[in-house]
């Protein structure tokens, strides 16, 4: 008996998927571990009112969660599919910190909107960033869109943020911190 609601649908879509696993099992290799991008397809396909999708590409306030290579690029082809936006939060994943200067370049994604903060300035002070494509900022153009940040283009801010993206380049940090991680066994 249906509870009037997407829920029993989703539930049904899911079950039709195959049996599922925990987790924590080992046979969950990349099938089940991609179920979660192909469900949703299944969710943006059906719902047709979802405008964006916004991930955090390596999750770090659950656990160290790195996707299976496939998930990110096919998760991309289907926001393209479907004229959804793909938002791509690299506060914490951003500026270096998984081997790469954002996360998302270790699947060769380009996200519609990138938003990233803490590490452009090291944390030293507060910054954040909000980067989009030239379809979407050309889209401005013509729309004006009024908002503003506390911080925004303060002098204080922006240079912790100019020294904190030239250090890293100087002695290869970004390159440094992908050896540590594949040394300590993280790979993407």
């Amino acid at each position: 008996m249906g509870d009037g609601t997407g829920r029993e649908n989703s539930w049904r879509y899911l079950r039709s998927r195959g049996p599922l696993l925990p987790l924590s099992s080992s046979s969950h290799v990349s099938g089940v571990r991609n179920a979660c991008v192909e469900y949703l397809d299944h969710m943006i396909e059906n719902e047709s009112d979802v405008a964006a999708v916004v991930i955090e590409p390596v999750v770090g306030t659950n656990g160290v969660l790195i996707p299976p290579k496939e998930y990110l690029p096919r998760l991309k082809q289907i926001c393209d599919k479907h004229g959804v936006l793909l938002i791509a939060d690299e506060v914490m994943s951003g500026w270096g910190r998984t081997g790469s200067w954002f996360a998302v370049d270790h699947w060769d994604v380009t996200p519609d909107i990138l938003t990233t903060a803490k590490g452009i300035t090291t944390a030293y002070v507060p910054l954040g960033l909000c980067a989009t494509t030239k379809k979407i900022a050309d889209y401005f153009d013509d729309h004006y869109f009024s908002h503003g940040h506390t911080y925004e283009a303060h002098p204080l801010t922006l240079a912790p943020a100019i020294a904190a993206i030239n250090e890293p380049q100087t002695p290869h940090l970004v390159e440094r911190a992908n050896e540590m991680g594949a040394y300590m066994g993280f790979q993407t």
